[in-house]
């Protein structure tokens, strides 16, 4: 009733062999697409590799520098720390000189009225002089 394969195929002439090799083709065929496919998939897998340690290389650069843990030199944590207290520093100190400076303009402004007054004083004292030596000494020079 059943027979088997090599009872139906006699390799021994050209026919059978050409039946066999049509029989087994799809299997040889999906055999050397398993074998690419294998190759192209080891092949991403060793170029991913290489890829994912160039990332975790750049992670860890990253996390030494975030945390605090960071084998005895400063991390960017407490460097963003001293910058925050020298701004504030420094703007407490422009807030001191913004002080001043107005302090000085009032000052300044206030001088400047001062050498005003002083000036028409001066000017009014001259005037006054003149005035006094023409009626004192009507032919002497004046001041």
């Amino acid at each position: 009733m059943f027979r088997t394969a090599a009872e139906q195929f006699d390799p021994s002439d050209g026919i059978d062999l050409i039946g066999m090799l049509i029989t087994i083709t799809p299997s040889i065929i999906a055999a050397i697409g398993v074998i690419i496919v294998g190759v192209i998939t080891v092949r991403g897998q060793k170029k991913g590799a290489a890829r994912a340690g160039k990332i975790d290389a750049k992670t860890n650069e990253i996390h030494e520098q975030t945390v605090n843990d960071h084998r005895g030199k400063s991390n960017m944590r407490d460097d963003v720390d001293e910058i925050r207290e020298l701004l504030k520093v420094v703007s407490d100190r422009q807030l001191d000189q913004s002080r001043d400076i107005r302090g000085i303009r009032t000052d300044v402004g206030e001088l400047r009225g001062a050498d005003r007054v002083a000036q028409q004083e001066h000017t009014d004292l001259v005037r006054r002089l003149n005035a006094f030596i023409r009626r004192e000494h009507p032919g002497a020079d004046p001041l």
